[in-house]
């Protein structure tokens, strides 16, 4: 089993926990986040080998974070911890996006 399909269940947990917040007080900043952080989890959840696959840096250089980044997440969803697990996903997105080459796969423009 692969590291993002290891994290499948807790990733749907972020999902839950997310859905849960109370939009009217974020920032549109945060709903940004919140938004993408859905999005690529949705992602991950769904096609765990492409993200496998094409994101072996990152998997090596902050993989335990991520997944320390995921858990706190679900214990507390402060906007530091929505920051950190922002960050962490923007990573695995870019490099995601530049395994494609110069076109890339747009995913920003995907979900948009």
């Amino acid at each position: 089993m692969g590291f993002f399909s290891e994290l499948h269940d807790d990733l749907v947990q972020v999902k839950k926990k997310i859905a849960q917040a109370d939009e009217s007080m974020l920032s549109e900043q945060e709903r940004e986040q919140y938004e993408l952080i859905t999005a690529v989890a949705s992602s991950m959840i769904d096609n765990p080998e492409l993200w496998e696959k094409d994101c072996l840096f990152n998997i090596k250089y902050i993989g335990d974070n991520f997944n320390s980044q995921i858990q706190n997440l679900q214990n507390n969803i402060s906007k530091e911890e929505a920051t950190n697990l922002y960050v962490c996903m923007v990573r695995f997105l870019v490099e995601l996006d530049l395994s494609y080459g110069l076109g890339g796969i747009n995913f920003l423009g995907i979900i948009h």
